[in-house]
């Protein structure tokens, strides 16, 4: 194989890794829970304070706690 057409496929699998992991983090801020949910399966759970690593397609809606 080429020398460029390698480097350029390895270059765009590193950005398409890059988009990927950027989509799929989630920040719940203090004081919120984060509800996870697809369209596909609904609710699935909750997430605590802090990042988190999510799928691409699954959303998270942060609701406060707080009184």
């Amino acid at each position: 194989m080429n020398k460029g057409l390698v480097v350029g496929l390895v270059a765009a699998v590193a950005v398409a890794g890059g988009v990927y992991t950027v989509k799929s983090i989630e920040h719940v801020g203090q004081g919120e829970v984060g509800v996870v949910w697809t369209a596909k399966n609904g609710v699935e759970g909750t997430l605590d304070s802090g990042w988190h690593f999510v799928g691409p397609l699954t959303r998270v809606k942060n609701y406060p706690i707080s009184q």
